[in-house]
């Protein structure tokens, strides 16, 4: 509350007639800082009034006036006592983003007052509408909006307890009805099975849930405060990638159908069969990507399975080129491999322990036969290194947990 509030409610509070009156003046207030504020304003009146003499009725209306401010603070903090603070979880795409981030870059920046006043709400126990909706299914979907006209809007849905997963964040505009039905479609089925990831993980203790989420929102805050050194957003890039139909045909080079981060197993089968490449130093598009570190803590086990299908089938081409004498792709780019996944595994806070260990497993049996074929030297780090992935995977992960990040940059 700025000083000017201050002094217009001290000259209402001061003109009240009766008790009655200064309670329907501060019941309309919320904040128990403005009330000890404007308590504090009272209280100067009187050590002035003090000095005066013949003030004596006006000094004890004023006291009673400053108790009854006192009463609804009490109030007030008995009010918030009672309601605990709401922990927001933070849904997440197959490919690892979160989804109320990548909703608030495709936001006009003017919204974003709004949008952090709705979480802010949410997370203090303001009340959530049901979802509108003739499906059965999407009854359980909550609602929160704030503004006029063209309304923010924050979707999610109740895990358990005080806890609530945020899924969705928009602006009302045009053509809203469909196209908030479409996004409501695309996520339904996957945020439902991460709410289900959510409550086993409530019911088992896991104490990182909360932790992580709150990184999440912190991040979230500070893209709506419109830091422009915002980490949220890494530099632009500027490249397009032009392929030639005939090329693409003769080495049958076509996305494998269904396979998350299906461009890293592609750009690896281009660049092992190219024979050619030009550069045109132009800018093409620009876009920005996400910052590291916040997608790998997130990803799930579907995730992990398709990056190990990837790195496998890499693998396998390099081990083909290996027995036919072509030892171009150097030994050390499937050590890089594999190391790469089993830090990335070690970060992870979705995945079990079994599963950690069942996919560092099966990747390590992928990897041994490639071992055969290792030529010259490596640095001490890189044997090292090659030596710790002959151990079982339990204790690999442990290796890796105590940061034992041995593998060099180049």
């Amino acid at each position: 509350m700025f000083l000017e509030e201050i002094k217009a409610y001290n000259s209402l509070l001061s003109k009240a007639a009766n008790i009655q009156d200064v309670f329907s003046i501060i019941d309309k207030i919320d904040n128990e800082l403005d009330l000890v504020l404007i308590a504090k304003s009272l209280l100067n009146d009187i050590s002035i009034l003090k000095v005066i003499e013949g003030s004596s009725k006006e000094i004890s209306l004023l006291n009673v006036k400053i108790r009854c401010i006192f009463k609804r603070i009490d109030e007030l903090k008995e009010k918030n006592d009672d309601k605990a603070v709401v922990n927001l979880l933070f849904a997440t795409s197959n490919a690892g983003n979160v989804y109320a981030l990548d909703d608030v870059k495709s936001i006009d920046l003017s919204y974003y007052s709004e949008i952090e006043e709705c979480l802010n709400d949410i997370r203090n126990g303001a009340e959530l509408k049901t979802f509108s909706s003739t499906d059965k299914r999407k009854k359980n979907i909550l609602s929160y909006k704030k503004g006029n006209g063209k309304q923010v809007r924050v979707y999610a849905i109740k895990v358990s307890g005080n806890y609530i997963c945020v899924f969705g964040v928009a602006v009302k505009k045009d053509n809203w009805s469909k196209k908030m039905s479409t996004m409501l479609d695309s996520r339904f089925a996957l945020v439902f099975d991460e709410v289900q990831e959510f409550k086993d993980m409530i019911t088992a203790g896991e104490g990182d849930l909360i932790s992580e989420n709150q990184k999440t929102y912190n991040e979230l805050k500070t893209v709506l405060n419109g830091n422009e050194k915002n980490p949220y957003f890494e530099d632009c890039k500027n490249y397009l990638t032009l392929y030639s139909k005939n090329y693409i045909k003769k080495n049958n080079l076509y996305f494998k159908k269904g396979l998350l981060h299906e461009d890293e197993l592609y750009s690896f089968q281009v660049a092992s069969t190219a024979q050619a490449m030009a550069a045109v130093y132009e800018n093409t598009y620009i876009y920005k990507v996400r910052s590291v570190g916040s997608i790998t803590s997130e990803r799930k086990l579907r995730n992990f399975e398709d990056i190990s299908y990837t790195i496998k089938e890499k693998f396998d081409y390099i081990l083909k080129r290996y027995k036919s004498g072509d030892f171009i792709i150097p030994y050390t780019y499937g050590l890089e491999c594999i190391y790469d996944y089993t830090v990335s595994l070690s970060e992870n806070h979705v995945l079990g322990k079994k599963d950690k260990i069942r996919l560092l497993s099966a990747l390590q049996k992928a990897y041994f036969p490639l071992n055969v074929y290792m030529r010259g030297h490596l640095k001490w780090k890189q044997e090292l290194l090659r030596w710790v992935f002959k151990l079982p995977a339990n204790c690999v992960l442990r290796i890796v947990n105590l940061r034992l990040k041995i593998l060099p940059s180049n």
